[in-house]
């Protein structure tokens, strides 16, 4: 793939990310106890262009990113907030742990299990940062 950038949570975006993450022996290592669901829950902002939620869920196996997908499904942690919060984190302008913390993030499973993955969560975040990314709306416009 070209430098050209790839709307997040596109398949292409997301195939781009699991490459990136399977490809990084550090995050293999900080995951290697994680066998775990996720659901990133990025809420609409109608007043910025974001008409729909957007989903993304992901599944880790031991350090490896076994599978992605789009649409609503229970899993072991949901990570919710509005699309405005998940462009500052994504752009690394606030940290993930710091818009938890703030509650500009909410999270519906285990705490405690979920801060035990921190460092772990962390490098996942900035391997994120790494896939050339395009937001949707008014965030795809800056």
């Amino acid at each position: 793939m070209s430098s050209e950038k790839l709307l997040v949570a596109s398949p292409e975006w997301l195939e781009k990310a699991k490459e990136i993450i399977n490809s990084d022996a550090e995050y293999e290592k900080l995951a290697r106890n994680i066998n775990n669901t996720f659901t990133f829950y990025i809420k609409k902002e109608p007043q910025n262009g974001i008409n729909e939620d957007i989903i993304i869920g992901y599944k880790i196996e031991y350090g490896k990113l076994t599978e992605f997908w789009t649409e609503k499904r229970k899993t072991d942690f949901e990570i919710s907030g509005p699309y405005g919060v998940w462009v500052k984190v994504f752009n690394n302008e606030m940290g993930p742990v710091k818009a938890l913390t703030m509650g500009k993030l909410r999270v519906k499973g285990s705490l405690p299990k979920l801060l035990k993955f921190n460092k772990a969560t962390l490098r996942f975040v900035d391997l994120l940062r790494q896939v050339p990314t395009r937001f949707h709306g008014k965030y795809g416009e800056e």
